[in-house]
């Protein structure tokens, strides 16, 4: 079974509702690891895609 990919903005919407299962309580220290490991992964993937838009972005404007 293969994943679907997400875009960056269910990534974003990923982070608010993990951040705000921490804020609230609402998990074990157990799930908080998990949800910090999660989290990590989804920070990066969003760094390495704003970089990437950048980029475009950039060499778009440099070519012109």
């Amino acid at each position: 079974m293969s994943k679907k990919k997400i875009t960056l903005e269910e990534k974003i919407l990923k982070l608010e509702e993990l951040a705000s299962k921490v804020e609230n309580g609402e998990l074990s220290i157990n799930e908080i690891i998990t949800v910090h490991k999660e989290s990590t992964r989804l920070i990066n993937e969003c760094k390495e895609e704003i970089l990437q838009i950048e980029n475009e972005i950039i060499n778009n404007n440099t070519k012109k």
